[in-house]
C-alpha cells in the first residue's frame, strides 16, 4: 500500500494523521468521528472549548457542516487558499469541532498534499497545527515531531 493509501486507511480507522500544509505541519482526523477528534485534542493537550478547523479540497466536502449554497459565493471569493471562514453550522455539529463557538471554521486548501489527502479520503478533515498546546509549531517534520507523535500512532505521509 502506498504511503498516501496508509494515511487514508488511518483516517478511516479513526486515527490521527500528520501532514504538511501551506505553512506548518498539521495534525488531522475524520471530522465525523468524535473518537478521532478526541484523540487529536488529547494528543495536543488542547482545550475542548477552543474548536478546530475543517479543511477540504472541494467546497462540496463541507456539505455535512454548512448550507453550501447559502454561503458559496462569499466563501469562493477567497478560496482556495489560506483564508479561514467562520460560518454558521448546519444542524447539530459536534462541540468537539465548534468548541464554545456558534460558528464552524472552514478552509478550502489548494496545497497539493492536503488536496491529495482530502480527495482520496473523499471528505474534508480536521486540521490543527502539529504541536502541543502553547508550544512552537513546526514548519518541517523535525525529529522532535517524530519523537512526540510517532509512538502515539500518528501516521506520517511520505509524498
Amino acid at each position: 500500500m502506498s504511503s498516501l493509501g496508509s494515511i487514508i486507511e488511518s483516517l478511516k480507522q479513526g486515527n490521527v494523521i500528520a501532514y504538511p500544509t501551506e505553512g506548518v505541519w498539521g495534525l488531522g482526523c475524520d471530522p465525523l468521528n468524535d473518537e478521532a477528534i478526541l484523540k487529536l485534542i488529547t494528543l495536543k493537550n488542547r482545550s475542548k472549548d477552543k474548536g478546530l478547523i475543517i479543511i477540504g479540497s472541494n467546497i462540496n466536502q463541507f456539505s455535512n457542516f454548512i448550507e453550501i449554497e447559502k454561503y458559496k459565493d462569499e466563501l469562493l471569493s477567497k478560496w482556495p487558499g489560506p483564508h479561514t471562514w467562520l460560518v454558521p453550522p448546519k444542524g447539530k455539529i459536534s462541540k468537539l469541532i465548534t468548541g464554545k463557538n456558534n460558528r464552524i471554521a472552514l478552509r478550502l486548501s489548494s496545497h497539493k498534499e492536503v488536496v491529495d489527502i482530502c480527495n482520496n479520503f473523499g471528505n474534508a478533515i480536521i486540521s490543527s497545527s502539529a504541536n502541543k498546546e502553547n508550544k512552537a509549531m513546526y514548519s518541517d517534520c523535525s525529529g522532535f515531531v517524530f519523537l512526540i507523535f510517532w509512538p502515539l500512532g500518528v501516521g506520517f505521509p511520505d509524498f
